[in-house]
């Protein structure tokens, strides 16, 4: 397991900043937010407004990837200006069976509403950043909730309102059903995408504020224009390939039928030999 945490301290030149945080030492780390999922780039943070209280999961290479933004801090950690500082984490689980749980359970808090006062709690002023972080909180925040074990899955995919009524019903959901085991954008939380941006993207579950859905929708999954132009490119180089082979087994042939002819060099011998010919034809 990696858990990046962005914070900041209260003086102007301890601004945010990501820390990558392990059992025995915190580095200041910025992670990558660039997934490869299905052949496909996916940058984390161009699919919310990591401003406001936004979440990302996505599945990629066998394994998790949790972004969670806009996690109010409490007043006391105001910066200099006054201003309340959001929290922000990244976590990247591999992808078994019993780190899928622990990602069903984070994702559930996040729904209800309870993980912004666990994440404040583990956020304390101090160290060189003018942050610290608690590593056992942070490690204990995916063992809390309750989900069930077993194994039913639900693969039809829904989109909807980022309302208060289908984030309960999603975090309900989460509780008896798995994730799912393809690669792509598993669960989207998001203030700025629309309806048919969802779909393009293939989420499987999505709520957004550009959605306005109050009751979930369910869709099938369309070719993304990634998808297409992908498949286009290959096509045109394989054209392209073929149409060199062809050049080349074309002129192969027809030097095969056509074998050029040595070219003659004239030598003394012959130029005298034609010379003296020509005079006794005189």
């Amino acid at each position: 397991m990696l858990v990046y945490v962005q914070s900041r301290g209260i003086a102007q030149e301890n601004g945010y900043c990501w820390l990558n945080v392990l059992e025995n030492k915190i580095l200041p780390e910025k992670p990558d937010f660039v997934v490869i999922a299905n052949g496909n780039a996916i940058k984390l943070d161009d699919l919310i407004d990591t401003q406001k209280y936004s979440l990302v999961l996505v599945r990629s290479n066998q394994e998790y990837y949790l972004f969670i933004t806009g996690l109010k801090a409490r007043k006391e950690r105001a910066d200099f200006m006054g201003r309340q500082v959001l929290n922000s984490l990244l976590w990247i689980y591999k992808a078994t069976a019993s780190n899928e749980e622990k990602i069903r359970s984070i994702v559930i808090k996040a729904l209800e509403g309870t993980i912004e006062g666990e994440v404040d709690q583990l956020i304390n002023p101090g160290g060189e950043q003018e942050f610290q972080i608690d590593y056992e909180r942070l490690r204990e925040l995916s063992n809390q909730t309750q989900i069930n074990h077993n194994k039913i899955k639900y693969t039809i995919n829904k989109i909807g309102n980022n309302c208060q009524n289908l984030r309960t019903e999603l975090a309900q959901e989460l509780e008896t059903i798995t994730l799912p085991e393809t690669e792509g954008v598993l669960i989207l939380i998001t203030s700025i995408k629309s309806s048919s941006a969802l779909k393009e993207i293939g989420v499987w579950r999505g709520l957004s504020n550009r959605v306005e859905l109050t009751e979930f929708e369910e869709y099938n999954l369309v070719k993304t224009p990634a998808n297409q132009a992908q498949k286009k490119r290959i096509l045109l180089g394989l054209a392209i390939a073929l149409i060199l082979v062809i050049a080349i087994a074309f002129f192969w042939v027809i030097k095969t039928q056509h074998p050029s002819q040595p070219e003659i060099t004239p030598t003394p011998s012959t130029i005298s030999q034609n010379s003296y010919s020509i005079f006794n034809k005189k």
